[in-house]
């Protein structure tokens, strides 16, 4: 009964979602699972029961929900809608029956999390020859500009503003009356060839946000226009990695749109050739196939892990029907609740709850959980553990809950003691999580053998160079080749590739070919873990007293490493940072101001880029791997500093750092007061707003 999966969607809802239910079926079946399609959850006996779109198909058929679940199966829902939504708030209503939960959108996951959801998964449609229609159609690009959603007053402004400054430019704008489920009987709903027809004539598809904040809607990106090979111009939005922006697709905000649209009309080849490379990249790197098959594992460890009663007790009373609202302050009175609490035992004279603080912890036990996939060492994950106990006394104590009864503190306590536990557990499973990489196969060098790595695994340097790579194989080589004209001869390189889907490796063989004086290390991250695990993996392996972090976009002057050594050296500072030089979308110099520990805890102006005592970085337990945190550098300096070491800036610019569109300092922004929240968790002496 493992191997079956029933599959609910609402029947006279959105046909697209209908069409997302066959595309689950059709790859369950690939993988071996008995998958049937039906209106109803739990119509068809199976093993996984999953209910596609909630807010729809319990809205539209009201008597499913709630309903009985069979102790055998594992119930799993899919989430579509972005928050802030009336379909949101009724899909959060629905999902506590669940034992885990797919959803399309980052941000939409983070808040189901904080409201203790902690069973969210990501979910997204990538590649699959359902939606791709390339080969059964011939169409003429007849459109310039393709728009295809709903409309409301922010859409149409931009489109509005596009048209105005774009005189003779042809758009298309495809929308359909909203208020009414998307049906395939409606003439004013694309949908399968009439969709692809309107999809394969357009020579660019516009892609804008519903609301303000940026998300990444997969579902149009990727099942509608790369999967049929389009060019594709979007708000910039979170949560697209791997796709890359200026590769796969553009990126612009609405002020940018007319320029970047006008330029790719007006150069043709350089769309085709993007276009072409996200088609190939969809279907090389992230068929759906292969990510059906890594969320099913992921949802069985999820579904199946061991939740005491005292944190069930907390879940259910956050997602009882009605009883959530959307600001987490003020929420809705549930059916059998007391305005004070949960309701009580007969006999139980203890002081009753304001059953609304059961949302802290809830979503520090979010932070548990969040915490099991990120965590660098059983030290770091310690040492939060003994954070969120000294937490849990404050809450406990802050919501009036005696110490002396109970069961409900013995039962929260138990399960963090059970994440602590499971926590341990993938850290032992998963702290070999590289690999050292020694040659590449034939066919990646036209046949020819590959030139081995340059390494001298005896050799001692003073200066490791520990530069994490992703995605950036073509500014690789520029780096590279800034650390091999160092005046300072006494170092080597470790590149740490981080699951990259590009060629990065053969870059860095290539440099060897060029470079075999230069001894360098080749390291293999097993999966994408983000620049701070690439940067540890990278520190560790280090063999020089001093170690310097290069992002793979950036580069060094010649004279960098030999003055940074001189200063360390003389003044025996724990680390050593210069001015910077912009270059790209921004140039100029960037002065910083010496170290200053008060300056500091102000906010952030030390870059990556700094030459750091080994010592030091073991010191301060590494940078911190934490999901959705941005800001590993800035809490990397204030952990170093709190210890009581100190720096030393030179006033030149010794280091390059290139601005462009997918460099950090344009990416994520909108995420910033999530980051410097969790970043004054971790140092309340933080002053920074």
């Amino acid at each position: 009964m493992d191997q079956s999966v029933h599959i609910a969607v609402a029947a006279g809802g959105s046909h697209f979602l209908n069409e997302i239910g066959e595309v689950l079926r059709e790859t369950f079946e690939e993988l071996g699972f008995q998958a049937t399609l039906s209106h109803r959850i739990q119509e068809v006996p199976a093993r996984w029961q999953i209910a596609l779109a909630p807010h729809e198909l319990f809205v539209l058929d009201p008597g499913q929900f709630p309903f009985g679940k069979d102790p055998e199966s594992l119930y799993l829902a899919v989430t579509t809608e972005q928050p802030g939504s009336v379909f949101f708030e009724k899909a959060l209503e629905t999902l506590s029956p669940f034992d885990a939960i797919w959803d399309l959108n980052s941000l939409s996951r983070d808040l189901l999390g904080r409201f203790g959801f902690s069973n969210t998964l990501p979910f997204r449609l990538g590649y699959h020859s359902y939606w791709d229609w390339t080969d059964r159609l011939r169409v003429e690009e007849e459109v310039d500009v393709l728009f295809i959603g709903s409309l409301n007053e922010r859409r149409r402004g931009i489109l509005s503003r596009l048209e105005s400054d774009l005189p003779g430019v042809r758009f298309e704008i495809l929308t359909a009356e909203q208020g009414q489920p998307l049906s395939l009987d409606r003439e004013d709903v694309y949908y399968e060839e009439k969709r692809a027809r309107a999809l394969l004539s357009a020579k660019i598809c516009l892609n804008l946000h519903d609301g303000d904040l940026p998300f990444f809607e997969g579902h149009r990106i990727e099942g509608l226009f790369l999967s049929q090979g389009r060019f594709v111009v979007s708000e910039p939005v979170v949560g697209h990695q791997p796709l890359a922006d200026g590769e796969h697709l553009m990126f612009a905000v609405p002020d940018e749109m007319a320029s970047v649209i006008r330029h790719y009309l007006d150069h043709p080849e350089e769309a085709a050739e993007i276009a072409g490379r996200g088609y190939d990249f969809l279907r090389r790197h992230l068929p759906f196939r292969r990510i059906l098959e890594q969320l099913i594992e992921e949802t069985r460890f999820v579904a199946t892990t061991p939740v005491d009663e005292g944190y069930r007790e907390v879940l259910d009373c956050l997602s009882t029907p009605g009883g959530l609202r959307l600001d987490g302050l003020s929420p809705a009175r549930p059916e059998g609740h007391s305005p004070q609490g949960p309701p009580q035992a007969e006999g139980d004279t203890t002081e009753p709850l304001c059953w609304w603080r059961y949302l802290k912890p809830g979503f520090y036990l979010h932070s548990l959980r969040k915490l099991a996939w990120a965590a660098t060492s059983v030290f770091e994950m310690q040492a939060h553990m003994r954070e969120m106990n000294r937490k849990l006394d404050r809450i406990l104590a802050d919501s009036g809950w005696r110490a002396g009864s109970p069961d409900r503190d013995t039962g929260i306590r138990s399960g963090l003691a059970n994440l602590s536990e499971k926590l341990s557990q993938l850290q032992r499973i998963g702290s070999d999580t590289y690999s050292h990489v020694r040659t590449l196969p034939q066919e990646q060098f036209g046949g020819d053998s590959p030139p081995p790595l340059s390494s001298n695994p005896g050799a001692s340097p003073t200066v490791s160079v520990v530069i994490p790579c992703y995605n950036y194989e073509r500014f690789l080589g520029e780096a590279l080749e800034s650390v091999a004209a160092q005046d300072w001869k006494d170092f080597e390189i470790i590149v740490v590739n981080d699951c990259s889907p590009d060629d990065t490796n053969r870059v860095v063989f290539e440099f060897c070919r060029r470079r075999p004086e230069i001894s360098l290390e080749l390291i293999q991250n097993e999966r994408n873990r983000g620049v701070s695990h690439s940067r540890n993996a990278g520190f560790e392996a280090a063999r020089g007293e001093y170690v310097f972090p290069l992002d793979a976009d950036n580069w060094l002057r010649p004279d960098c490493l030999g003055k940074m050594v001189g200063v360390m050296e003389e003044h025996d500072f724990a680390f050593v940072y210069s001015w910077r030089e912009e270059v790209g979308l921004r140039n100029g110099i960037v002065e910083v101001p010496d170290f200053d520990y008060q300056r500091l805890l102000e906010g952030p102006y030390i870059d990556c880029m700094a030459l750091i005592r080994k010592e030091a970085w073991k010191e301060a337990g590494g940078y911190k791997c934490l999901m959705d945190f941005y800001e590993e550098d800035y809490e990397f300096w204030v952990n170093i500093a709190k210890r009581g070491h100190r720096g030393k800036v030179i006033p030149e610019p010794l280091v390059a750092y290139r601005v462009h569109r997918q460099s950090k300092s344009n990416l994520d922004l909108e995420l910033l007061p999530r980051s410097r929240e969790l970043l004054r968790e971790l140092h309340p002496e933080v002053l920074c707003s």
